[in-house]
């Protein structure tokens, strides 16, 4: 019966430790979602500013070849520049 006392103690402090060791994880798994859910706020408003900027350079960009290749056939026919 003397080793019962020892046995308990060991038990309860086995459990113990599991069960901080447990609070740790979901403590950390909390703060992992928090940091997760406070990210995409400002994720998605940049990405929209992106694919804002990308469309106007792109459409800017196409404007730009289409005049450019428009003023190379008018120079090619000689009519110096004008529209006929």
């Amino acid at each position: 019966m003397k080793i019962l006392p020892g046995v308990l103690f060991v038990v309860m402090t086995g459990i113990g430790t599991m069960s901080s060791f447990a609070f740790y994880k979901r403590n950390q798994a909390l703060l992992t979602s928090q940091k997760e859910m406070r990210r995409p706020a400002g994720t998605v408003v940049r990405e929209r500013i992106t694919r804002g900027l990308h469309d106007l350079v792109g459409r800017t960009l196409t404007l730009v070849a289409l005049e450019a290749g428009l003023a190379s056939r008018l120079i090619a026919r000689g009519t110096g520049g004008q529209y006929e």
